[in-house]
């Protein structure tokens, strides 16, 4: 039998069925607190990694010795290579980080592998760049191809079409195991250049 005096006090008791046994509620929350954060680390799975595993990758690119911001970069793995298509896109000062495909986080890097590097910029142009920066049937196919398209305006490439093509960029290069920021990932583009 619990003393009148443990039954007064305000911690409050727990019984068991079946036992003599009595706790003290608080220490049964205390136990329940800590059953729970021993279980977090198996439900979130213990700290492993859940994307792919990816190498960190910076450069920059350049249009006729310029920094170009706004531009996309994208890699491509060699066909049979190993890697994980790769993108980003340059910032002020034409500098660029690469985030994976399939579950990579932002800026983490690409996966190590041998690869075809694309860069794209579009910039949206009007009647009065027809003939400077767009042919007239560019200009007159696009906007015929996207009429229903409320706000459409037809663009043409800041960076030259070839540059924006696995296929005739003539640009490459390897991820390692490790940082990636040597010059093999700075692209000095031509603004003259007709793919390789």
């Amino acid at each position: 039998m619990i003393p009148q005096t443990e039954l007064a006090s305000p911690v409050r008791f727990l019984f068991f069925r079946g036992t003599h046994r009595v706790f003290p509620l608080a220490a049964c929350h205390v136990a329940g607190w800590a059953g729970a954060f021993l279980l977090v680390p198996a439900v979130v799975g213990c700290g492993k990694q859940t994307g792919p595993r990816v190498q960190f990758v910076k450069g920059v690119v350049r249009l006729d010795g310029q920094p170009l911001e706004g531009a996309n970069v994208s890699l491509t793995p060699k066909v049979g290579g190993t890697g994980l298509p790769a993108y980003g896109m340059t910032k002020a000062g034409g500098y660029y980080v690469l985030t994976s495909s399939r579950g990579g986080a932002v800026g983490a890097g690409a996966v190590a592998g041998d690869y075809l590097v694309t860069v794209k910029k579009m910039k949206v142009v009007s009647e009065a760049d027809v003939g400077v920066l767009i042919t007239r049937q560019e200009y007159e196919r696009q906007k015929q191809e996207n009429a229903g398209l409320k706000g459409f305006q037809p663009e043409a490439p800041v960076v030259p079409k070839a540059y924006g093509m696995a296929e005739t960029s003539g640009l490459r290069v390897t991820v390692k195991q490790g940082r990636n920021t040597g010059p093999e990932f700075s692209f000095d583009l031509r603004p003259d250049f007709k793919g390789e």
